[in-house]
């Protein structure tokens, strides 16, 4: 029926009972009518320490190390972190990129398949025999996500920055089921390591911060171009599109999408999954943090745009009004307009 640490509630999924069992853990020298209160006294101390989870993980990896037991071989897995870091925000947004390319990282989990019922994907994710994700490891947060909790540890939670606007379910369940149809057929680059992505119209490379023709347009998105532009998002149809697949517990670092490439306009559609969004003003004195819901779209302008960097941090789960979400797979395809030398030519 679940469980609650504190003011956190614990959502009653699969996940949330392995994490119960892990870290309730009943201490045979304290009195049995007192045991459970002890027990749940000590798992709140530890839930949400970082520090804990190091020790906790520490503590598995010993175990790991005994003979074999009926338990040890049960396939079930929770990913190590990426071991590669991405690049923080630039300062100054007139010379803030997008982030530089990383060469591919191996220990990087391979996609997973996504089902219709994306549930089944929030759960539990298995590998074969020879994973190096074994039963009962911990996620551990990677440095850069650690000096990101710190960092937003001294800011300002804010009201949502000007020009940022999130609208829910942009579309319906029947074009979500669509175009993920869709991106079940595209082939997905490993361009940085931290994150699979397919680009159409244009092609931006990471690591050379060069423009080239990309993947020919899907006819299928025509119908959300269109909607876009009938909605006055965007003034002309966007002509850039990035689709981007992220599985636990996969994130990007703090950016703001290239000032010289792109236009004043970004736009998010999120797809099959929910995750929190993370938006720093580039002088690290404050941040917004939005709930980026499946089918919901988020469009950046203004100082939403130019002055706070974006960011999804890596982790298996995020916290939302008092309650904790296990992640799933999440498709997102971001649009955009090329600033193309012709138009930089004109606005001169």
């Amino acid at each position: 029926d679940g469980f609650q640490l504190g003011s956190v509630l614990m959502a009653t999924t699969q996940s949330h009972a392995i994490k119960k069992q892990k870290l309730v853990v009943l201490d045979d020298a304290v009195a049995e009518d007192d045991r459970m209160t002890a027990a749940c006294i000590s798992a709140g101390t530890k839930f949400g320490s970082i520090e804990q989870l190091v020790t906790l993980r520490q503590e598995e990896d010993i175990l790991a190390s005994q003979p074999d037991t009926a338990e040890s071989k049960v396939e079930t897995w929770v990913v190590d972190p990426p071991t590669r870091e991405e690049p923080h925000h630039d300062a100054n947004p007139e010379n803030a990129t997008d982030e530089v390319a990383q060469t591919e990282d191996k220990d990087v989990p391979p996609a997973l398949l996504w089902s219709s019922h994306p549930e089944d994907d929030m759960v539990t994710y298995t590998k074969d025999s020879e994973s190096k994700y074994k039963f009962g490891t911990i996620y551990t947060p990677t440095p850069k996500d650690m000096e990101l909790q710190r960092e937003l540890a001294t800011m300002e939670h804010v009201e949502a920055p000007e020009g940022l606007k999130f609208i829910p379910n942009y579309i319906s369940e029947s074009e979500e089921q669509s175009l993920l149809q869709l991106a079940r057929g595209w082939t997905w680059d490993q361009e940085v390591s931290t994150r699979q992505t397919a680009q159409f119209g244009f092609h931006y490379e990471y690591k050379t911060q060069n423009i080239r023709e990309g993947r020919p347009w899907p006819g299928e998105i025509d119908r959300l171009k269109t909607k876009l532009v009938e909605d006055k998002i965007f003034q002309k149809t966007p002509d850039e599109m990035i689709a981007t697949k992220l599985t636990p517990p996969q994130g990007f670092g703090a950016h703001i999408d290239h000032t010289k490439h792109f236009g004043p306009t970004i736009v998010n559609l999120g797809m099959y999954s929910d995750i929190n969004v993370i938006l720093i003003d580039w002088e690290n004195r404050r941040y917004h943090v939005l709930r980026s819901e499946r089918r919901s779209l988020i469009v950046l302008e203004g100082d939403a745009r130019y002055k706070y960097a974006h960011a999804i941090m890596g982790g298996l789960e995020d916290e939302w009004k008092h309650h904790i979400y296990a992640r799933g797979l999440r498709i997102s395809l971001t649009l955009r307009n090329m600033i193309l030398q012709r138009d930089a030519e004109e606005s001169q």
